[in-house]
């Protein structure tokens, strides 16, 4: 049975007056955040950073302090309440593709709303 004493010390990083073991979250790597969005949908992640930013962020506007994991489960409920994209095209670009007209109804919203009075 492993004891406190065992623990590799690799993976201990000093952060300020504390000692944090494993990987801090802060200062991650964004590829790191859209890997799992890339998975899902068959992306890669320096190819296709600007389209994984765009959902990332999409589905971070609802939940800001959501882990890796729940914007994995969002990116499979988008695709779920989408359907199967058309022949030919690929589930990134079509939920890119929403996700980009989502973010332009909301704009045009907020300037109706602004014009109207409705703030």
């Amino acid at each position: 049975m492993a004891n406190i004493n065992d623990i590799d010390t690799k993976d201990i990083v000093p952060v300020g007056k504390e000692t944090v073991i494993g990987t801090p979250a802060i200062g991650m790597s964004p590829n790191v955040m859209l890997q799992p969005i890339a998975d899902i949908l068959g992306g890669n992640v320096e190819k296709n950073s600007k389209e994984l930013g765009a959902i990332n962020d999409f589905i971070l506007k609802d939940n800001p302090k959501a882990s890796p994991e729940d914007i994995a489960w969002g990116v499979r409920e988008l695709l779920m309440r989408m359907g199967t994209p058309k022949f030919g095209e690929s589930n990134m670009d079509r939920l890119y593709q929403y996700v980009y007209l989502r973010n332009e109804q909301d704009n045009i919203e907020k300037k109706l709303n602004t014009l109207t009075g409705k703030v």
